[in-house]
This record gives C-alpha cells, sequence and structure tokens, in this order.
C-alpha cells in the first residue's frame, strides 16, 4: 500500500483535510459573490464552488462518523479482551 493510500485510508485524517476543505470553501462563496462577479459563467462557477463545499462538508461528517465508529469498536476490543484476562485469570 503506499503512502497516500495509507493517509487517505485512516479516519482521522479524512476528518481534518474534508474539515479544511469545507471551511476553504465555504470562505471562497462569499468571496465570489461580493466581488460582484454575475455573469453567466461566473455564476456556473460559483455553483462549482457551492458543489465542492458542500461535498466536503458532507464528506467531512462521514469521516467523523467513522472515527467514532473506531473508536467505540477499539474500546469494545480492549472491554472484551479485559473481560476474557479477567476470566482466565479466575479459572487457574
Amino acid at each position: 500500500m503506499g503512502r497516500s493510500q495509507a493517509l487517505f485510508g485512516r479516519p482521522e485524517f479524512l476528518r481534518a483535510f474534508h474539515g479544511w476543505m469545507t471551511l476553504s470553501w465555504g470562505l471562497l462563496i462569499p468571496v465570489t459573490v461580493f466581488t460582484g462577479l454575475k455573469g453567466s459563467i461566473i455564476w456556473i462557477a460559483l455553483m462549482s464552488v457551492w458543489a465542492n463545499f458542500v461535498g466536503h462538508f458532507s464528506s467531512w461528517q462521514a469521516a467523523r462518523v467513522e472515527v467514532k465508529q473506531d473508536e467505540q469498536v477499539q474500546e469494545a476490543t480492549e472491554d472484551a479482551r479485559d473481560a476474557l484476562s479477567a476470566t482466565a485469570d479466575g479459572v487457574s
């Protein structure tokens, strides 16, 4: 597995990446609107910016959920391991 695949496969990284991209695209929306560029080509560009913003925001939300799920799975695994070791210690 390559370095970029390993990086983009981590939920923590994806959460941070999509969070920062959401903020970046969100800041570009008012800049585009307040510059007064409302020609048809610019309107299409604005819609593209909006689409990028919404896409990154939804991906960021999904990555946040994935991080929480990973944390819960890890906690459950540790609890099960502790319970098994306690049971094994009690049987001896």
